[in-house]
C-alpha cells in the first residue's frame, strides 16, 4: 500500500510540475520558476523513496524488470535535469524532464504483471549491479542530451526565423546547449563503455559456451549503440557538423537507446518474472 501511494504521489507531482513549468514560461518571474524546480524535486524524491521500498520488499535493487528499470532510468533522468537546471540556469529543461517522467510513469502503469518484478537473485552478483546501474545512468545521460538537443534545435529554429517564443526566452545561449549535450554524451558513452565491458567479463565467467551471449539480441543492439555514439562523438569534433547538426544527431542517437531499452529483451537479457503485478504494493 506504501509502494501504491508513493508511486501515484510521484505520478502526480511530475504531472503537477509539468503544468507549473508551462505557467512559468508565459512569465517566468523568479518564484514560478523555482516552484516548478521544487515541485520537480519533490518528485524525484518520492519516486527515489518508491524505488527504496521496493528494494526492502525485495532484498535486492529493484531494477531487472522493465517496470523497475524504467523507472530506475526517469529518477536518474530527472535527477540529472534539475542538476543541469540548478548548473546552467535552464528551466526548460526541468519542464521537459517532468513531462517526459509524467509521461513515462502513466505509460508504466500499463505494462503488463510479466515485466513487473524482474529477477531480484540478479543482484547476488554485485558485478551484475555494477553492469546494470552503468547500464541505466548511460540510457539517463543519453535522454538528457536528446532533450538538451531538442531545445537546441527548437532555440536554433526561432532565432534563424526571428520568432518570439516564451520557451525560447528561458533558453541560455545555443552554445550552452551544446556544452551541456557533449558533457551528456561523453558521460553515457564513458559508463555504457564501462557497462559493456563489466557485462562481457560477467557473461565470460559465468557462461560455459562464450558463442552463447554475442548473438543475444540485447548485446547485439547495445554493441550498435555504443558504435552509434563513438560516431556522435567523433562527429562532433568535425566543424561541418557542429551545432544544429550535432544537436540532431543527439536526438537521433536516442532512437537506438530506446530500441535496445525496450525492444531487445530476449535471450539472456529476459530477466521479467511471471506473472507478480507491478508494484509490491499492488499497482
Amino acid at each position: 500500500m506504501v509502494s501504491l501511494l508513493l508511486y501515484y504521489t510521484a505520478l502526480l507531482l511530475f504531472g503537477i510540475s509539468g503544468v507549473a513549468g508551462l505557467w512559468a514560461l508565459r512569465d517566468p518571474v523568479p518564484s514560478r520558476v523555482q516552484a516548478q524546480r521544487g515541485i520537480a524535486g519533490a518528485a524525484a524524491a518520492v519516486l527515489f523513496f518508491f524505488l527504496a521500498v521496493e528494494a526492502f520488499a525485495r532484498g535486492a535493487p529493484p531494477l531487472s524488470g522493465l517496470f523497475h528499470s524504467l523507472l530506475g532510468v526517469i529518477f536518474l533522468l530527472a535527477a540529472g535535469g534539475l542538476a543541469a537546471d540548478l548548473l546552467f540556469r535552464i528551466p526548460a529543461l526541468s519542464l521537459a524532464v517532468s513531462l517526459v517522467g509524467f509521461a513515462a510513469m502513466g505509460g508504466a502503469t500499463t505494462l503488463s504483471p510479466g515485466t513487473g518484478p524482474g529477477r531480484p537473485d540478479l543482484f547476488a552478483s554485485r558485478w551484475i549491479g555494477l553492469h546494470v546501474a552503468c547500464m541505466l545512468v548511460a540510457y539517463a545521460a543519453f535522454a538528457l542530451a536528446a532533450l538538451a538537443g531538442a531545445l537546441y534545435l527548437i532555440a536554433a529554429a526561432c532565432l534563424k526565423r526571428k520568432r518570439r517564443l516564451d520557451l525560447v526566452e528561458t533558453l541560455p545561449s545555443l552554445e550552452t546547449l551544446d556544452a551541456l549535450e557533449a558533457r551528456a554524451i561523453g558521460a553515457g558513452f564513458l559508463l555504457l563503455t564501462v557497462g559493456l565491458m563489466v557485462g562481457y567479463l560477467v557473461q565470460r565467467a559465468e557462461t560455459a559456451r562464450a558463442t552463447d551471449w554475442r548473438m543475444d539480441p540485447k548485446v547485439v543492439w547495445t554493441g550498435i549503440t555504443w558504435a552509434a555514439y563513438l560516431l556522435v562523438l567523433l562527429a562532433r569534433r568535425l566543424p561541418p557538423l557542429r551545432g544544429r547538426r550535432a544537436a540532431f544527431l543527439a536526438v537521433f542517437g536516442l532512437l537506438f537507446v530506446l530500441f535496445t531499452y525496450f525492444g531487445a529483451r530476449t535471450g539472456f537479457h529476459a530477466f521479467d518474472a511471471p506473472p507478480a503485478p507491478p508494484p509490491a504494493g499492488g499497482l
